[in-house]
């Protein structure tokens, strides 16, 4: 359905327009019909933004079509859990070739990058109870995703249900995540200083994978979801097989 937010406008407004309108041309016209993303060409109308990115796809099929626009034009609004299982069900029934993984011609389908369906994929990874508040709208997509990065079930849990209770925007619950201190802790030496958590979100952006930093054991990891994920890290950080 087209419909925007305020807090799309706001963050169009902060950041740009990250996720492009897809379109595909319409047989016999010079007009396009819009697939995917018409939240964003909404937003961008009342922002009086004349210019948006545009990805225009003339190589689907008919039902490919028809997926995008149903995902898109529901008869209800779909939370992010349901987006993630659809997106399940959907890598399960795609057939590729060439070398091309599931994710990446998903995301080449629905017009989106293969690090947002891997966020959303990764939601699934939550414990169930946690899944749930996600599925009722206690918690949303954007809480899910500082909570991922917890490596305890049991801590997922916890920070949840706290978040919950005390009313916590996801940049709170982020900051929890990442171990910095509430006002009147005492510093432990297994939370992360505003270095690390820096560190941490600079290397997250140019990777476009989720890291996380262990100061005290000395760890570095990198979350990927396929192997073709992990391809475009290991590109990013110069590496190749030649």
């Amino acid at each position: 359905m087209l419909r925007d937010t305020p807090e799309l406008r706001h963050r169009i407004e902060e950041q740009g327009i990250v996720a492009p309108v897809v379109v595909r041309p319409i047989h016999g016209s010079e007009r396009y019909e819009i697939l995917a993303n018409p939240q964003t060409y909404v937003a961008a109308g009342k922002l009086s933004i004349a210019d948006i990115p545009v990805v225009i796809r003339d190589d689907l099929s008919e039902g490919e079509a028809q997926e995008i626009v149903r995902t898109h034009y529901g008869e209800k609004d779909i939370n992010p859990i349901e987006e993630a299982e659809w997106l399940r069900e959907r890598l399960d029934q795609l057939s590729v070739g060439d070398g091309e993984s599931s994710i990446a011609r998903l995301a080449r389908v629905l017009g989106r990058s293969r690090s947002q369906l891997s966020r959303l994929l990764a939601m699934l990874e939550l414990p169930i109870e946690v899944q749930e508040y996600i599925r009722c709208g206690a918690l949303s997509a954007a809480h899910a995703r500082p909570l991922v990065k917890v490596r305890s079930s049991v801590r997922q849990k916890s920070l949840a249900l706290r978040a919950i209770e005390n009313g916590w925007s996801s940049k709170k619950l982020a900051d929890r995540a990442a171990g910095k201190l509430e006002e009147g802790h005492s510093p432990r030496g297994n939370e992360k200083g505003p270095d690390v958590t820096r560190l941490e979100n600079r290397l997250t952006n140019l990777l476009g994978s989720k890291v996380d930093i262990d100061a005290t054991k000395g760890v570095l990891s990198i979350q990927y979801y396929d192997l073709d994920v992990l391809d475009s890290i290991l590109a990013r950080l110069g590496y190749s097989d030649d």
